[in-house]
């Protein structure tokens, strides 16, 4: 019923009628509510239906009552209905489990509460199935949690007993777990033999090490050695090792002791003889250091054998002794020999006797004192010294040396002085006084030198003014008029300068008065400059005027030539610019023009600029079609018959005449094959049918291959085009085609594409109608081109072959630019995804299908299919009528997917 009509009917159903008359007979009218139905409820004077989850019995109800627990209602529900017993909780609008009862669970997306299987819990809520986890079980539907294995299960089945997967060290038999014997192991449930030098003693998972002593082998079953390793011997299974001392008979039954002069440490298979001087007695653990004095000893006692250096060997009692004082031996010798005279030794123990004192020509053999001395040298205190200086030795006593001699210490006689002194010191030979003219130097008395003179014997440099031009004088000389000496120790005199007018001063040179042309400063006679001349009086230089000139040390001025100018000052004369024809003395300024110049208002004559040339006295610009590229020009050129226009300034062509094109100012020649219509032109290519053009036209002289010239055009030799070359028919405009391109074929002296003897026909003949290739699958037959038939495929140009020749199993196939792609199998086989290759449908998991000719997935569990049917399932499966089913518990109702 629709909402309005129901609405109004529900108004209807609540109201009716009463009519009474009460006592003043008047007649009255009254409304009574009759209530609604059962799912309704009453509000604002109507009745509304109950929504989902809510009920009412109907009547007076104004409100709808929300459906107690596990509980629902669709709407408009006069009671509630009760959720399935599987939930916990529902949904009390459309009577959904929420949430489930333990033991149940929601399977993948359903809102239905189902019992778990064996195998899997639940523990109700909101929760799906869970299985169990390893080690526990269920063995009933509706479990809420998992049972412990047996401890000896790693998994089982329906019971705790009944085993799947053992844990380490036992083995499944029976579905009963049972302990792998000694000398085996077990990881994965199959008891395996333990390796070499490895053992257990039954129900292990792993193998145990066998003692590191045990050599090549052990028992398996409790880990005794069969055989040890060196330095060990076998006692009850166990290798004990040998001490310190000993070592292992070569069988290895017991430990031997090492014998003396050899040791060995705990563990050793063989004694090891003591290095050299070291000793050891029997049953050591090590060698023994022999006596320091010792070379060489007996390895069993330690005696010494040889002795070192400095040492005397008693063999009776096998002793080194040390040699005494004043004795010696090397090594090797077995007694003591006494120092040879000039050497000595002063302790005992020495290998070699020391040299005496270098001083010293005898000394004492024990202790090295000095028993008598070489010339000039006493003995003092068992030492050599040596005389002092002044004195000489004379029977081991020391005397002074005599006059006029000297001794420096040490000596046996004294030396004598120098000749040239007049008396000496004794202990070095020095001068104290020398003869007249002589002057002291060390150990000789010297004449004095040139520049110098003798005074209370030291020789003098001679004062300024003054000079000694010899040895040994005794005082220096004055200079003469006109020279000068202004340094001491002068051995001569200079001349005065030239420029001095009177004689100069003798003491410094100065001038007293000077030249002409020079000035007096300070005694010093100066050069007037270039540009300058001296005053009357000489005291100072003046300037020369303007248009005058003058070189240095000048008395007076001279004037410029003619066409020569200066300013004030200066030392020479400039030359006029050359193109002045006259000029200024004083400025250098034009006063008149060499022809071809034209005098300006500043005074220069300026050259007529490049681009004019000189008409009455000023600078024209060249005409149109001239050009000047020089200055001072009376006259313009023309410009190059072959440009059209032309710079004024440098004559370079800006336009060209047809037939050449301007390059870098240029006008040059088209070349071969090119031309030009000039002006602004550039040479372009002929026309693409000229084999060569009129250069200032472009008109074709002569055409290419395949073209002949009609009037001034190139047309083809063949009416269809694509000629390649023409015959040699005289008349030109009659030649036809003889060869044509590539791709044409030539018939009755036109050319045709190859696709008109056949449209897949892609290389032809160019002389006949013959095609030579196809595009595609197709082959030539000379004539045309033709498909290969269902199965064969293209090869090569004019050949088909089979479509299996080219890709095993292939039944049919295409041909495409080059590559041959299968397009069909011979059954089971299919195409890979590149179809270069067919492959065999039925491995993993999929067969061949023969209505699609593909390859498809095998059903669920299905290891081999043939088409529809399986003939191989998992072993978890069995196979009925070609398909494979699940055996789940006690179910006996077979299926696809589970056990309901």
């Amino acid at each position: 019923m629709h909402r309005e009509s129901s609405k109004i009917y529900r108004t209807f159903a609540l109201i009716y009628l009463n009519a009474t008359y009460p006592q003043n007979n008047a007649r009255t009218t009254t409304l009574k509510r009759l209530g609604c139905l059962p799912g309704q409820y009453y509000v604002n004077g109507n009745c509304e239906y109950c929504e989902a989850g809510t009920y009412s019995p109907g009547s007076d109800d104004s409100v709808c009552y929300n459906c107690p627990n596990l509980q629902y209602s669709l709407g408009s529900a006069s009671q509630c209905k009760q959720c399935d017993l599987s939930c916990l909780s529902c949904n009390p609008k459309n009577g959904l489990c929420t949430s489930c009862q333990p033991g149940k669970g929601f399977y993948a997306t359903s809102s239905k509460c189902s019992s778990c299987q064996p195998g899997y819990y639940s523990q109700g809520g909101t929760g799906g199935y869970k299985m169990c986890a390893e080690g526990y079980y269920t063995s009933s539907y509706g479990s809420s949690e998992c049972f412990k294995c047996n401890s000896l299960c790693v998994t089982c089945f329906n019971t705790a007993d009944v085993c799947k997967v053992c844990i380490g060290g036992y083995y499944l038999s029976n579905s009963q777990c049972l302990e792998c014997p000694a000398g085996t192991y077990s990881e994965n449930g199959v008891c395996e033999t333990c390796p070499t030098l490895t053992y257990s003693t039954g129900g292990d998972s792993y193998c145990s090490q066998c003692s590191s002593t045990c050599k090549s082998s052990c028992s398996n079953t409790n880990g005794n050695c069969n055989d040890c390793i060196s330095g060990y011997v076998l006692n009850n299974g166990k290798c004990k090792i040998c001490p310190a001392g000993t070592c292992t008979d070569s069988k290895q039954q017991y430990c031997s002791s090492c014998s003396a002069g050899t040791y060995s440490q705990s563990g050793a298979s063989f004694c090891i003889t003591c290095q050299t001087n070291y000793w050891s007695t029997t049953t050591s653990s090590s060698c023994t250091k022999c006596d320091s004095s010792c070379k060489t000893c007996n390895n069993e006692n330690g005696k010494c054998t040889s002795c070192y250096s400095g040492y005397n060997f008693v063999s009776t009692s096998g002793q080194c002794l040390a040699c005494d004082a004043g004795y010696y031996s090397k090594g090797g010798q077995n007694s003591c020999s006494q120092c040879e005279e000039g050497t000595y030794s002063s302790h005992s123990g020495s290998s070699t006797c020391t040299n005496c004192d270098s001083l010293c020509k005898t000394c004492s053999k024990t202790t090295g004192q000095c028993l008598t001395c070489y010339s000039g040298y006493i003995v003092s205190g068992g030492n050599c010294v040596a005389c002092s200086a002044g004195t000489c030795s004379s029977n081991n006593k020391c005397v002074t040396c005599p006059l006029l001699t000297y001794s420096t210490g040490g000596k046996s006689v004294c030396t004598n002085c120098d000749t040239s002194c007049k008396s000496c010191d004794n202990t070095n030979g020095n001068c104290l006084s020398c003869y007249d003219g002589m002057a002291k130097n060390g150990k000789t008395c010297v004449e004095c030198a040139k520049g110098y003179y003798s005074q209370n014997y030291q020789c003098l440099q001679c004062q300024t003014g003054t000079f000694s031009s010899s040895t040994n004088t005794s005082s220096c000389m004055e200079c003469s008029d006109r020279t000068f000496s202004n340094i001491t120790g002068s051995i001569s005199c200079t001349p005065c300068n030239g420029i001095c007018k009177s004689p100069c001063e003798k003491k410094t040179g100065n001038c007293v008065d000077c030249l002409p042309g020079y000035i007096l400063n300070n005694g010093k006679c100066s050069i007037c400059l270039a540009g300058t001349y001296t005053n009357l009086k000489q005291s100072y230089c003046l300037t020369c005027l303007a248009g005058t000139y003058s070189l240095n040390g000048a008395s007076s001025c001279d004037q410029c030539p003619t066409n020569y100018w200066s300013s004030s000052g200066n030392s020479m004369c400039f030359k006029c610019v050359s193109s002045c024809l006259t000029c200024d003395k004083t400025n250098g300024k034009c006063t008149s023009c060499y022809y071809g110049n034209a005098l300006s208002s500043n005074g220069n004559c300026n050259l007529c600029p490049i681009g004019t040339s000189l008409s009455n006295g000023k600078c024209t610009s060249c005409s149109e079609g001239t050009y000047q590229d020089k200055t001072g020009q009376l006259v313009c050129k023309p410009c190059d018959s072959i440009c059209q226009t032309c710079s004024k300034t440098t004559g370079n062509c800006i336009t060209c005449v047809a037939g050449h094109e301007l390059i870098n100012s240029v006008c040059t020649s088209c070349e071969e094959g090119k031309y030009s219509l000039g002006g602004n032109s550039v040479c372009v290519n002929c026309p693409s049918e000229c084999q060569t053009c009129i250069k200032e036209s472009g008109t074709c002289s002569s055409c290419k291959n395949g073209l002949k010239r009609v009037g001034d055009e190139c047309v083809s030799c063949s009416d269809t085009g694509k000629c390649l070359s023409c015959d040699s028919n005289i008349i030109e405009s009659a030649r036809k085609c003889s060869s044509c391109e590539e791709d044409n074929y030539l018939y009755e002296g036109s050319c045709y594409l190859c696709t008109e003897i056949n449209t897949k026909c892609i290389r032809c003949s160019r002389t006949t109608k013959s095609c030579y290739e196809c595009s595609g699958s197709y082959i030539s037959t000379g004539d045309s081109c033709a498909l290969c038939a269902e199965g064969i495929v293209k090869s090569g140009t004019v050949s088909c072959v089979n479509c299996y020749e080219k890709i095993p199993n292939c039944k049919t196939c295409d041909y495409n630019n080059g590559t041959i792609h299968c397009t069909l199998c011979f059954a089971p086989y299919i195409l890979n995804d590149n179809k270069l290759s067919c492959i065999d449908a039925n491995n993993n998991s999929y067969h061949y299908n023969s209505t699609t000719n593909n390859g498809s997935p095998n059903q669920v569990g299905c290891i081999k299919q043939v088409d529809k049917t399986c003939i191989l399932c998992n072993e978890s499966l069995i196979i009925e009528k070609g398909e494979c089913y699940y055996i789940k518990g006690n179910c006996t109702q077979k299926s696809t997917v589970t056990c309901d």
